[in-house]
């Protein structure tokens, strides 16, 4: 599992499961990557730090934000992994990132159990988790 939570987190196509689609970059340490969410929006950050398998830290800058810092974190206990991701250096835009985050994780963890949401419904799972008491 942990190789499939790595490969959901770097690999092109499983990126765009539930992130976005991976225009240019590589996941590696200095590298810039650019990642489009929605049509002509795009992220652009740099690799920070890659320990494959493990962790992956990035600078986060839409062209609308100021700029912050994600990472995402793989341990292993007892034949089980725990992602972590953890987002840091947001400004006004937190509330929107915590729904933002609870989509994306909801169709990586869909991806991973091998039944992927199609992405065209994001946007309608995110407006419902939004407005979800």
């Amino acid at each position: 599992m942990q190789c499939l939570i790595w490969r959901a987190l770097t690999g092109i196509e499983p990126l765009q499961r539930w992130l976005g689609t991976l225009l240019s970059g590589t996941f590696s340490i200095g590298s810039n990557v650019e990642i489009e969410h929605a049509q002509d929006y795009v992220c652009t950050s740099q690799i920070i730090s890659c320990e494959p398998g493990q962790s992956l830290e990035m600078t986060w800058k839409f062209p609308d934000e100021d700029p912050s810092q994600v990472s995402f974190t793989i341990e292993s206990t007892a034949g089980s992994q725990t992602l972590t991701v953890q987002h840091i250096g947001l400004t006004k835009e937190v509330g929107e990132y915590l729904t933002g985050w609870q989509t994306h994780l909801l169709y990586l963890e869909d991806f991973l159990n091998g039944t992927p949401r199609p992405i065209s419904d994001f946007w309608a799972d995110y407006e419902r988790l939004k407005n979800t008491p």
